[in-house]
C-alpha cells in the first residue's frame, strides 16, 4: 500500500470517527437535564442516566435551599 493511500485512509478513518462522536453528543443531549443551579453542564458530564460518558462523570443536581459544606 502506497503511503498516499494509507494517509488517505487514516484521514478518513479519522473524519469518521469524528462524525460518530459529533453525532453521539447531540444525541445524547437532545434528552438531557443541561443545567444545575444556573451551572450549565456539558457532555461528557451529565445529569441523569445515559446523559454522562461514562459513571466517574455522573453530575447529581439536588435543588435545596440549604447550605451545606463537605469536609
Amino acid at each position: 500500500m502506497s503511503s498516499n493511500t494509507s494517509c488517505s485512509l487514516m484521514s478518513l478513518f479519522f473524519l469518521l470517527l469524528l462524525l460518530i462522536l459529533d453525532s453521539a453528543d447531540l444525541t445524547v443531549s437532545s434528552y438531557c437535564l443541561r443545567n444545575c443551579g444556573g451551572i450549565k453542564i456539558s457532555y461528557p458530564f451529565g445529569i441523569g442516566m445515559g446523559c454522562y460518558l461514562e459513571h466517574s462523570y455522573e453530575i447529581e443536581c439536588v435543588n435545596s435551599y440549604e447550605c451545606s459544606i463537605s469536609y
